[in-house]
This record gives structure tokens, C-alpha cells and sequence, in this order.
């Protein structure tokens, strides 16, 4: 045997001692990360980044309005927001007693709520009488002028919030009129995605002293998302958008047929039956009149039993060609 073909033969035993060695070591696995069913993920880590710090915000502007509303000095303390659906909010199935009112946005239908503990409500209603709760009145159910006071507290804070809110922005949100003993969402399915955003005036409470429950779809407005879908559309999708827009704009016109020209004795002496003459002839078309403009021109007729424009000379839509 040469010494060419020993030095080949140990180049394939060091290679097959190699692979052997490769092919006994276990691959590593992939680190896997079990996905939470039972939460859902509307917001990216950014956006939730976002969300804290608007969250953050807003407990300092609660904070100076419940001051002003109990006269004592309050600070709260934002928890990190939590993403649920609707079915499992421990707040809504909670048996303790929660004073709330429902939230909507810009007068549309309800996407969420505000929520105190029976406890906080009570103390905060008695420091806004000028007393003090004792423990045996924790639990009982609020007098009607409690109630309303309850009312004013909740406004205070919707409005510090929603002032917040829309600086991030967001939409503007509006209390509901009645006060609830319990946290309820009428209108949710139990698949609808919310967030919960929890203030506490101290680490040790049981429970967040002011629960705020949105719709992801509407709090989405404070973390960015609506930014960066709006960054992302094209120029040409922008422009469409905003034509759109402006083509259900609804406008007030008026059809002129002609003008006179009379003197103050002459007006002031038209009488029932009289006939004044305009300087244009039958056969001229008359116009249609927008801002001041004549956009359209025609000849009167009838419909329907309504005075009617036949279109003569129409104005043509910008990109479009077609008649009005």
C-alpha cells in the first residue's frame, strides 16, 4: 500500500468518525412558547409600550381631578394594562359590589366602563359630605343623593381621561347617566376583545381603586396602531380615501331663473296677480347655483309633481367623465 492511499483512507476515517460524532449529539429544540388561549394579542410590544406610558398619564390627571373632587390629596398608581375577552373579565363576574357607568365613545354605542370597589365608593362619598365611612358601611347600597354625588366623581374622572385620551389620539368618551351596582357590559360577546387598565392608591389594596375596561378597537387609538396603518397606505389609497369622503359630502344648491331690476316704489308696489319680468328669455337655460358657483344649467320642468331641472350642459367629475 502506498503511501498516497494510507494517507486517503485515514482522510475517510477521520471524516466518517466525524459524522458519527455529528449524528449522536441530539439536536438542540427550539425554545416553544405555549399561546395564551385566553387572552388575546390585539396590541404589538410596541404598541403596549405606548399604552403603559399613556396609562402612566393618565393616573397623574385622575389623580388631580379626584383631589378636587373628595378635597384630599389622591395619587394612584397605573398597573400594567392586561388584554381579555370579554367572558373573562374577573370584573365582570365579580359578586362584590362595583359602582360603575358605561363609556362611550363620540356618542356611539357602549365600548366600555368605569369601575370603583363598594368600599372606595362609600369613603369617597363620605369625604365629599365632609365625614368618614366606618366598616359596617362598606357594604350597604347608596342613597340617592350618594348616588348623584357618585355621578359627579365618575364624570370628573371620564373627563380627566378622556382628555388624555385624546391628546394620545383617541376619541372622545362620554359617562353614561345611571350609576350600576355591578360592572356589566350589556352589549359585549363573550369573544370581544377588551382592555383592562387598573389605577391603585396603594400596592396593598385587594383591588385596583378605578378599573377602566375599552374595546381594544377603540383604545387602539392611543398606542400608535392607527399611526402606522396610516403610514403604510400608499399616496394613491390616501387620495382615494379623502375623495371619497368628499363625494358623500352633502351640498345646498338653488336654481336661479333669471334677476330683475326694479326701484323701491316699483317692489314696494307689486300686488297679488301682477307679473314681473326677469331678463332671460323662455328658451335660455337656467342655472343651478352651489357656493355662489353655477355648476349646472337646464331647463325647468316636472316630476313626480315637483318642479324638476332637465340637465342641459353638465359639469363633468374630475377623473371620472361622467354626468351628474
Amino acid at each position: 500500500m502506498t503511501s498516497a492511499t494510507s494517507k486517503s483512507d485515514r482522510m475517510i476515517s477521520d471524516f466518517l468518525a466525524a459524522a458519527n460524532k455529528q449524528s449522536s449529539s441530539a439536536p438542540e429544540e427550539p425554545e416553544a412558547i405555549d399561546y395564551d388561549w385566553d387572552s388575546p394579542s390585539s396590541f404589538t410590544l410596541s404598541e403596549l409600550e405606548n399604552l403603559e406610558t399613556f396609562t402612566a398619564q393618565a393616573g397623574i390627571e385622575i389623580a388631580k381631578a379626584l383631589s378636587g373632587q373628595i378635597h384630599e390629596e389622591v395619587e394612584l398608581q397605573a398597573e400594567k394594562p392586561g388584554q381579555y375577552y370579554a367572558g373573562k373579565l374577573s370584573l365582570l363576574q365579580s359578586e362584590t359590589a362595583n359602582y360603575c357607568v358605561s363609556l362611550s365613545a363620540d356618542g356611539t354605542k357602549t365600548c366600555g366602563l368605569i369601575a370603583i370597589p363598594g368600599k372606595q365608593t362609600i369613603e369617597w362619598v363620605a369625604k365629599v359630605l365632609g365625614g368618614s365611612a366606618s366598616d359596617s358601611e362598606q357594604e350597604r347600597e347608596l342613597s340617592s343623593l350618594e348616588a348623584a354625588l357618585l355621578q359627579d366623581i365618575l364624570d370628573s374622572v371620564t373627563k380627566a381621561f378622556s382628555s388624555v385620551f385624546r391628546q394620545a389620539g383617541g376619541k372622545t368618551l362620554k359617562p353614561g347617566t345611571e350609576v350600576s351596582p355591578k360592572a356589566e357590559l350589556p352589549e359585549a360577546d363573550p369573544s370581544d376583545e377588551y382592555t383592562l387598565l387598573s389605577f391603585r392608591t396603594s400596592p396593598d389594596e385587594k383591588q385596583p381603586t378605578i378599573s377602566i375596561i375599552l374595546t381594544c378597537d377603540v383604545l387602539a387609538d392611543a398606542t400608535g396602531a392607527r399611526k402606522a396603518e396610516q403610514d403604510n397606505e400608499s399616496p394613491e389609497n390616501i387620495r382615494k380615501k379623502m375623495l371619497a369622503t368628499v363625494e358623500q359630502t352633502h351640498v345646498e344648491g338653488f336654481v336661479s331663473l333669471g334677476t330683475a331690476d326694479l326701484t323701491v316704489r316699483e317692489v314696494m308696489g307689486l300686488e297679488e296677480g301682477d307679473v314681473m319680468l326677469i331678463h332671460k328669455k323662455i328658451d335660455e337655460p337656467t342655472e343651478f347655483i352651489v357656493h355662489g358657483k353655477a355648476v349646472l344649467s337646464g331647463y325647468l320642468s316636472r316630476c313626480e309633481g315637483q318642479y324638476a331641472l332637465r340637465i342641459a350642459k353638465p359639469e363633468k367629475t374630475a377623473g371620472k367623465g361622467k354626468k351628474r
